[in-house]
């Protein structure tokens, strides 16, 4: 009888175990300088050396010229313990499965009492030890702490854990490993020459598949090509075959379908996995073999992974190289995703053909997704842009020029299958790319956004970007902005260029990130800036604190402090060449708007446009409307526009910030000003006129501008257009004493309660 191949290549020695110098070297070391200890623990997985090692340390213990790393190998004891020896009357090896009682653990006590026949120890080697009863542990537990001086004991186990801890805490635990494949690749190669046996290109990655990382599962499968081998070739048809493992070309077959999303060729290759009688879980566990090997093409490129996939025939790896140039790493991890989730599902599965169906649609829905909702846009040339450097409020640009257009960035657009060949379906090869970089697609989505709308979401104010992916169906993506005042900042400024004039910034972002990202992207903030600061939504935000929240976006606007817009420098340069000195028309613009009260009064829900970005359409922008009503409004406008003219005019200081509180303080402290206005030469009044009217010129006009005309028009609202917002039925007027007048009614409610 053949002796099987894993027993003719057992170890011998501790540098013969393959895979394991995490606990061969130990050994060794203890071994030259004699701390060797009366207990050990191997554990680890079957086949990977644990009852080898044991006898090899057994070996090195009892070994005349020991205990030595290096048996002799000519000593009685040595040629005993070596591969195919008869084994040695003083080391014991005990089946512990069927040795597992209290009696089996008093009758070993008994034997461990008489002293070694022959050799200097007497060695107890117990393997499959987890299956030792507890009661069984116990008994053993007086003689594992404290055995005789020529006792030792070795315990080899799958299942650690089931080892109770006393016996583990008093032993030296060593774990075993599954040897991967580029350790045991080279090793089954010298063995196939010393046998004469030649296997095709792919046979031992097969077999080292089929063997799991097992050393002696993998000799066997070996051993078992061998014998059905022709002339002392083994052939790569034939492992297939007796291994079970699916054809490559049917799995290249469905690769190639899903690259070019031919369904009708899909569920002709799952007809021929069915009809040929491949075993359905094998033929998803060899698919997501491809998909890993394709994932280490496109992630780690040609010359890394040709070392990490072994023995692959020429043909094999261009087919790999054509395929992964197809795919994009996003789609690979995809669908790997999805065939690994459907393999551990399958170990129950009733019907096989039902499952390989369900699965290949799913994997041809997300290659359709994919090309779908992810995607790139293809800029303009020339975008219309406002001029660098433009000093503004937020929102507002109607007293700035406006610059010439600039050429936006552009991102080309390159198909997903650029380098497919061919005869690939045409709906593949012009097919959108997908996003790689979620960085890079925004620093380019950036770019292409109007300056006023760029200069909130730059790196210095968003220095974070990440694509939330948690929810498939409803993915966001991340803004960090650096401080809590520019996410405010970004939340209430509007876009004064076109086509955007009037919409929001953040609505303005938002179709672009859909445009760059997909339809199903959202943008979102972080709820911690960059500095670790905690950010308030401003619709949470109470009156007083989003007052002072416009206050400091207000100065930085202005320059009066760091942020946005022109430093404090800039402004006392620019104030200096001003005919008006040190009062600007944008300080009689900053003190004019901290003295409206519409701001305070607005609804804080459209101030933030966070707030309703889920509810509001893309479409539509959160603009203030034009006055249309002229029976109400009318007066309001032009009492607006004579006070603002007024004080230009006048040239008035700005209100200093810390006493102007609320409303009534601003108007008084206006008041408490006005016998300066016949301090102020007419000439300089007139200078202040025409250099404030300077930007303002029909379509450049802007309803976020402090010097509107229809500003108090546009946030105020008649009758009419409430009862039309409101689908009022009917009005009723009650006088103050009228006993039907809900106060009234309210009131004697509540009397009637006390």
């Amino acid at each position: 009888m053949a002796l099987a191949l894993y027993r003719r290549y057992r170890p011998d020695t501790f540098e013969g175990v393959i895979g394991q110098n995490q606990v061969t070297i130990p050994l060794i070391r203890a071994l030259d300088q004699g701390k060797i200890t009366h207990a050990y623990l191997f554990s680890g997985p079957r086949g990977c050396g644990k009852t080898s090692s044991a006898r090899i340390l057994a070996r090195c213990i009892n070994c005349e010229q020991g205990p030595t790393s290096k048996p002799c190998g000519k000593c009685q004891s040595c040629k005993d313990l070596a591969t195919g020896g008869p084994g040695s009357i003083d080391v014991v090896e005990i089946d512990a499965a069927s040795h597992n009682g209290v009696d089996d653990a008093r009758e070993l006590r008994e034997r461990a009492g008489f002293a070694p026949a022959r050799d200097r120890y007497k060695i107890f080697i117990l393997d499959e030890a987890h299956m030792v009863t507890p009661q069984g542990f116990n008994a053993l537990l007086k003689i594992v702490e404290e055995p005789p001086e020529h006792v030792m004991f070795i315990f080899a186990t799958t299942e650690p854990d089931k080892v109770i801890g006393t016996i583990r805490s008093r032993t030296h635990h060593y774990p075993f490993r599954l040897v991967p494949p580029e350790v045991m690749g080279p090793y089954l190669e010298s063995i196939c020459q010393k046998e004469g046996i030649k296997a095709q290109k792919g046979v031992l990655r097969l077999a080292m598949r089929a063997g799991g990382g097992s050393m002696r599962d993998t000799l066997s499968v070996l051993d078992q090509l061998m014998i059905g081998s022709v002339d002392g070739v083994i052939s790569l048809d034939s492992a297939v075959a007796l291994l079970g493992f699916t054809p490559s070309n049917l799995i290249g077959d469905v690769v190639d379908a899903l690259i070019e999303k031919d369904g009708a060729k899909l569920y002709e290759t799952v007809q021929k996995v069915i009809v040929g009688g491949f075993d359905s879980r094998k033929f998803v566990e060899d698919l997501l073999g491809r998909l890993r090997d394709l994932l280490l093409l496109a992630s780690a490129g040609v010359d890394s992974a040709k070392n990490l996939l072994g023995d692959l025939s020429p043909e094999d790896m261009q087919v790999l190289q054509r395929q992964s140039s197809q795919l994009t790493l996003r789609s690979l991890s995809r669908m790997a995703e999805i065939v690994n989730n459907a393999f551990s599902g399958m170990a129950n599965a009733v019907s096989p053909r039902m499952n390989l169906e369900i699965l290949v649609a799913r994997l041809l829905c997300t290659r359709t997704d994919s090309s779908e909702n992810i995607q790139t846009q293809v800029y303009a040339k020339n975008v219309e842009a406002p001029k660098a450097n433009v000093k503004h409020f937020i929102g507002s640009a109607a007293a700035n020029a406006i610059e010439t257009a600039e050429t936006a960035a552009k991102w080309p657009e390159q198909p997903e299958n650029a380098n497919a060949s061919t005869n690939a379906n045409a709906s593949a090869t012009t097919s959108a790319p997908q996003i790689l970089d979620v960085d890079e697609a925004w620093n380019n989505l950036v770019k292409s956004l109007p300056s006023d709308v760029r200069e909130y979401v730059e790196r210095n104010h968003v220095p974070k970007v990440r694509l939330d992916e948690s929810n498939p169906l409803k993915r966001k993506l991340v803004l960090t902005f650096d401080e809590p005042i520019s996410q405010h900042a970004f939340a209430l400024a509007l876009c004064t260029t076109a086509p955007y004039d009037g919409k929001k910034v953040p609505v303005v972002v938002m179709s672009k990130v859909k445009d760059v990202f997909g339809k199903d992207v959202s943008i979102a903030p972080d709820s911690v800036a960059e500095n670790g600061q905690k950010v308030e939504s401003v619709a949470k935000m109470d009156p007083q604190k989003l007052a002072q929240v416009k206050r400091e976006l207000l100065m930085r606007k202005a320059g009066i402090v760091k942020g946005f817009g022109k430093n404090t420098s800039e402004k006392s340069e620019l104030n200096a060449d001003s005919p008006l000195g040190g009062d600007s028309p944008l300080d009689n613009s900053l003190d004019d708007h901290l003295d409206n009260p519409l701001d305070d009064h607005l609804d804080a829900s459209q101030d933030d446009a966070w707030a309703s970005m889920a509810s509001a359409p893309m479409g539509d922008a959160i603009a203030p409307a034009r006055a249309q009503n002229k029976t109400q409004s009318q007066d309001k406008t032009q009492q607006s526009q004579s006070l603002t003219n007024q004080r230009e005019k006048q040239a008035i200081k700005p209100v200093d910030f810390d006493r102007a509180q609320n409303v009534q303080e601003t108007q008084e402290s206006y008041q408490s000003q006005e016998s300066l206005q016949e301090q102020v030469p007419s000439q300089e009044s007139s200078q202040a006129q025409t250099h404030s009217a300077e930007g303002i010129n029909g379509a450049q006009e802007d309803e976020c501008s402090m010097q509107d005309e229809s500003l108090e028009s546009a946030t105020n609202l008649s009758i009419d257009d409430l009862e039309k917002m409101f689908e009022v039925k009917s009005v009723k007027e009650f006088g103050a004493s009228d006993p039907n007048n809900p106060k009234n009614a309210r009131a004697r409610k509540r009397k009637q309660e006390e």
